[in-house]
């Protein structure tokens, strides 16, 4: 089920979530999180100890080219 948390900028530009947010997701200091961005929607997830990051964002352009029919590149 989602859920809804708040989050503020800081003067620092930081995003902080809440702490209930942060908690629910195991997050600890330093945790590494990925940032989608999409028009004004801003969706963010952890990534884990055990993923590379650029396998999350190979996948995420994979799933990408197919969505738009793209099979090889030029």
């Amino acid at each position: 089920m989602a859920e809804v948390g708040d989050a503020r900028v800081s003067s620092k530009g930081q995003v902080v979530i809440s702490k209930g947010v942060g908690s629910r997701l195991g997050l600890r200091k330093g945790d590494r999180l990925l940032a989608y961005l999409k028009g004004d929607l801003l969706l963010i997830r952890r990534v884990r100890e055990e993923e590379n990051l650029l396998t999350i964002l190979a996948a995420s352009s994979r799933r990408k080219a197919a969505s738009m029919k793209i099979s090889k590149m030029r």
